[in-house]
Order: structure tokens, then C-alpha cells, then sequence
């Protein structure tokens, strides 16, 4: 089977993100106007994904800012990472953040504490 791909570019408003071979990145600010937009092609692909991943999925999110209603998306797209680690697959989910970002660092925290998977924090400066 082959694993399934996704770029989507960044701007102002929403964040760079690439999946491929395993490994989702989302980079920037998510500020859409519809998230749902945004989000739905990566859940889309992780839920495909999801149905036969790699041995280690790897997620790497590196958000200067998010808000509310990309809070709810973010979570869908972590609740499908999770159901890959309750399959018994290795995962990995890096919350990047600026060493003075104490809201970003909070936001993380919060995610982390609501989902069953590995959860590591990169500070950046």
C-alpha cells in the first residue's frame, strides 16, 4: 500500500503543512477563516493513513498562534494520531514553541494532557 501525501502552503493565515512517509508537519499560524477548510484534507489523509500506518508516525507542530476554532480541528487531527498509537504503532508528537511563548507552551500542555500518545516539547528560541 502506498502511503498517502499532502502539501498544503502556508500564509498569513494558515499554517505550512506536509505528511509524508509518516511524518506530519504544521508550521506557522492557524488563523483560517474556515478551519474546516484547512483541516479536513489533513484528516482526510491521516484517516487513510491511519488504516495501515509505517511503524512510527511522526507529528511536528510548530504554531506561532492558533485560535479557538482551529483549537477543535487540531484536536480531531491528535484524537486520529492517537488511534494509530492504540494500534500498537510507534508515535511521536513534538509541540515546538518559543522559550518565552507561555501560551503556545500552555496550549500544548493541554493537548497533551487530553491525549494518549507520546507528547515531547521543543522549545525554540
Amino acid at each position: 500500500m502506498i502511503s498517502p501525501e499532502l502539501k498544503i502552503e502556508g500564509s498569513k493565515t494558515k499554517p505550512a503543512v506536509t505528511f509524508k512517509n509518516g511524518k506530519l508537519s504544521i508550521e506557522g499560524r492557524s488563523i483560517p477563516h474556515d478551519s474546516r477548510e484547512l483541516y479536513e484534507p489533513i484528516l482526510q489523509t491521516l484517516f487513510f493513513y491511519s488504516q495501515n500506518p509505517e511503524d512510527i508516525t511522526e507529528i511536528n507542530i510548530h504554531l506561532e498562534y492558533l485560535n479557538s476554532d482551529s483549537n477543535r480541528a487540531l484536536m480531531n487531527v491528535l484524537i486520529l494520531v492517537e488511534k494509530i498509537y492504540r494500534k500498537g504503532k510507534d508515535v511521536l508528537i513534538r509541540w515546538y514553541y518559543k522559550n518565552n511563548d507561555i501560551v503556545m507552551y500552555d496550549q500544548g500542555n493541554i493537548f497533551k494532557s487530553l491525549i494518549e500518545a507520546p507528547f515531547k516539547f521543543e522549545p525554540m528560541s
